[in-house]
């Protein structure tokens, strides 16, 4: 069911709207909810705010004729009901997620502390022959 209300306030009370023997009642503060088949045939109109819910998904991707071309000729589309409907209501795209490394033990943190401490000192300098004879 979309939502459907008035652009601008009406002073003399709710429009009322008879489609499909059924009666609407359209304010400017207030939602009224329309069939999504009836809704499309509103689209033209400048004193209307039509809102189509993500309900309406599915109605719509099933229109075909004259629902179809006035969604089309409206949000200036062409092709199929299901283009349509995907254009109106794109579906987000899943981003694959970068894997998390797993938590190591804690003994393996340790362990590796431990061999990042005991790395070689390196060699002390060497005094070569020559050297100790020069004293």
């Amino acid at each position: 069911m979309s939502n459907v209300k008035l652009k601008n306030h009406k002073h003399d009370g709710p429009l009322l709207l008879r489609r499909g023997g059924v009666v609407y009642e359209l304010t400017h503060h207030t939602d009224c909810s329309v069939p999504a088949t009836i809704a499309v045939g509103m689209l033209g109109d400048d004193g209307l705010v039509v809102e189509f819910v993500k309900e309406d998904k599915e109605v719509i991707a099933d229109f075909n004729g004259p629902n179809l071309e006035l969604l089309n000729s409206e949000f200036s589309l062409s092709g199929s009901a299901k283009d349509a409907a995907e254009h109106l209501f794109p579906t987000k795209k899943k981003i694959a997620k970068k894997e998390k490394p797993k938590p190591t033990k804690l003994q393996d943190l340790v362990d590796a502390a431990k061999e990042e401490t005991s790395v070689e000192k390196p060699d002390e300098e060497k005094v070569s022959e020559v050297d100790a004879t020069e004293d």
